[in-house]
């Protein structure tokens, strides 16, 4: 749990990092007639923005006209395939990137109500929410951990055993040596190197 909470801050971090290059960001908009370069923080419901190749989308809105407009949402949804938007397909997200073709973009949602700002706030609110791929993979850390949990108690209690048993056939059950002591501790080790292995898979299921 702890190796998850750490990326998700780590995440975290990153969507505050790319937030702070957004508020740089200008782009060509037609606003009350006139076309003129304005920063994303200024649009407002109803400007047509002009998109090409490499901008990012500044605010939720709806194409209006452009050709072979390719969407990257990997920023926003996390899939790396792009999407074909048109008068089909209108929908275009603030936080996304054209990855291809250009187009005309009127405004529909600015600020904290865009699908970008959403997911931001909830970032900084450390919602708990979880997607369903994120319940399951959980389910499975939680089954993995008992397992590992299982064997390093079995492996340690056999390897105890192992020593009782050779110090009894020795004869030397009731005297005990500082190595003898060195050998347990070294079996606890094992049993701990086993519970240390298992918990470190959660976190790769976690970046799939």
């Amino acid at each position: 749990m702890f190796v998850t909470a750490v990326s998700d801050y780590r995440q975290s971090l990153q969507f505050r990092d790319l937030d702070k290059e957004k508020r740089k960001i200008t782009i060509q908009v037609t606003s009350n007639g006139f076309r003129q370069k304005l920063s994303i923080y200024d649009l407002l419901p109803g400007d047509i923005v002009h998109l090409a190749i490499g901008d990012q989308v500044p605010a939720d809105g709806l194409f209006v006209s452009g050709f072979s407009v390719l969407i990257d949402e990997s920023s926003l949804t996390g899939e790396r395939e792009p999407v074909m938007v048109n008068s089909e397909n209108p929908c275009m997200l603030s936080g996304t990137e054209v990855q291809d073709g250009s187009c005309k973009m009127m405004v529909a949602t600015v600020g904290m109500r865009t699908q970008w700002d959403k997911l931001m706030a909830t970032l900084s609110e450390g919602g708990d929410d979880e997607t369903p791929l994120q319940v399951k993979l959980n389910g499975v850390a939680i089954i993995i951990g008992k397992i590992g949990l299982f064997f390093a108690v079995v492996s340690f209690a056999v390897l105890i055993q192992g020593l009782f048993s050779r110090k009894w056939q020795a004869g030397t059950y009731f005297s005990w040596s500082g190595d003898d002591a060195l050998e347990m501790l070294e079996y606890f080790a094992i049993a701990v190197t086993i519970v240390v292995v298992q918990f470190r898979l959660p976190r790769g299921y976690h970046w799939l």
